[in-house]
């Protein structure tokens, strides 16, 4: 490109940047049309730009510009021609001056950057940090932490799961502690992002101060994109949400059930926030409907969990939340790049989230708890698994009942298998929890002799978690 223009007499620099100001106020210089014409260029910019795709579209033909060699003053004449005859309405000046000084420091920045494809300086990794990588936020009640600084995650489940609520007590754990929190929103809205962090004990000063929160309602713009960061590297958040992995790729025209696509956009604005240093990256994303076709990863291609280089969570439901309820999920461990948070898990089982909304305050406590582990606790997928949610469900039983019950009176009075009922009940006893005697004609009798309360109580595999009937 720059032969071709320099041929014409018009090579970058000052020069070129006066011959377009001179035409501006006419038609197109041919020169402009036949470069317009190129397929390099004629791929990202159509005849009429709406609004909407301006600053995209602006922003590549920028970095076509500035590939070709033009420097700042060429590129902001070049946009100010593009802007005036094809975007619908024009940009205002201040916003083309913008985008072109964004190509042009962001292509110097990168122009003095070795090639990746050359090899590695051996001493600077040696001599650089390679202790084992540690995750620092998201707490659990017992002090293990489980995302990694500077790598990138998942929350993925169905809907109503607690994704969402997860990163936001990720995010208020962080703003409470003092830490700075980014917020990429693509799913909900301002006041209910605020609202949450609210409840669920932020105040609002650490809001104002600590937490940046952006609404993307257009595709992605290399050039904001190249802001964003800047401004996050400025503000240094120790934890980075995009809430709506596939939200963000559909709004940018990426289709996610495409490798190519999902790799195109994670380049363009995942990989481009982690290596502006903006802490623990999060993504939330679904998985598929059908509940037997849900693999280890979100809804969409491959590449999704391919990406991951920090770990991947799955939220199963517990007990569903809402306004003055309690809610429960497990959090499932599905990867894990660096290693460190397979010795605290319990199975698969990484932690379990309880939610509990005061609808006299709309208050909202919530609780991060380690999966249960050891004597008369544990998860399915551990030796020592006992049922203890539906231990506690014919606890209460018991202690409402006016007098000792038999096994049957026991296990109408519970929803649940049989088996599992059955297993419950004898661990209670096992435990001391609930006391046998003898009734009439040998009758074998329970009575509660005290109450039994897991906080962190997880459910039978197949068994639908309710109350007692």
């Amino acid at each position: 490109m720059t032969e071709r223009l320099r041929k014409r007499g018009q090579g970058p620099g000052a020069d070129f940047a006066a011959y377009v100001a001179n035409h501006a106020a006419g038609d197109t210089p041919k020169w402009f049309a036949d470069l317009l014409a190129e397929r390099e260029v004629a791929a990202v910019i159509p005849a009429v730009i709406p609004k909407g795709q301006r600053n995209h579209t602006l922003a590549s033909f920028a970095g076509s510009m500035r590939r070709a060699g033009a420097d700042e003053d060429t590129i902001l004449a070049g946009l100010r021609v593009m802007n005036r005859k094809r975007c619908q309405p024009p940009l205002d000046d201040g916003e083309v001056r913008k985008i072109a000084n964004s190509i042009a420091t962001n292509y110097a920045a990168g122009a003095q950057t070795q090639s990746t494809w050359l090899p590695a300086d051996n001493d600077v990794v040696l001599d650089g940090d390679l202790s084992p990588l540690e995750p620092t936020c998201m707490i659990r009640a017992d002090g293990q932490r489980l995302l990694y600084p500077d790598r990138v995650h998942d929350f993925h489940g169905e809907p109503e799961t607690l994704k969402s609520f997860g990163a936001q007590v990720a995010a208020a754990q962080e703003l409470i502690n003092g830490g700075t929190v980014a917020w990429i929103d693509h799913e909900s809205e301002a006041r209910d992002v605020y609202g949450h962090l609210l409840a669920l004990g932020v105040s609002k000063d650490r809001l104002r101060n600590n937490f940046i929160y952006v609404r993307p309602e257009e595709p992605i713009d290399d050039a904001v994109i190249t802001q964003l960061g800047a401004i996050l590297t400025d503000r240094k958040p120790t934890l980075t949400v995009i809430d709506g992995e596939n939200n963000s790729l559909a709004l940018s025209g990426y289709d996610p059930n495409s490798n190519k696509e999902v790799r195109l956009w994670w380049d363009r604005l995942v990989r481009r926030l982690q290596l502006a240093k903006v802490g623990a990256i999060v993504l939330i994303d679904h998985v598929v409907k059908n509940q037997q076709q849900q693999g280890r990863w979100a809804v969409g291609a491959g590449q999704k969990l391919a990406g991951i280089d920090g770990a991947s969570f799955g939220f199963e439901l517990i007990q569903a939340f809402g306004r003055g309820r309690t809610g429960m999920v497990k959090i499932k461990l599905h990867k894990d790049r660096p290693g460190a948070l397979r010795g605290k898990a319990a199975g698969q089982t990484i932690a379990v989230l309880r939610l509990t909304s005061h609808e006299a305050d709309d208050h909202i406590d919530f609780e991060l708890l380690a999966p249960p582990q050891g004597e008369g606790t544990g998860t399915p997928e551990g030796k020592d698994w006992k049922p203890t949610g539906l231990m506690e469900i014919i606890s209460k039983a018991l202690e409402k009942a006016p007098e000792p019950l038999s096994q049957t009176g026991v296990e109408s009075r519970v929803n649940g298998t049989a088996a599992w009922k059955r297993r419950a009940l004898l661990a209670l006893i096992d435990q001391g929890y609930v006391e046998v005697t003898k009734g009439p004609r040998n009758a074998v009798l329970h009575r509660s002799v005290k109450p039994y309360r897991d906080p962190a109580a997880l459910p039978p595999p197949d068994h639908k978690f309710g109350a007692e009937l």
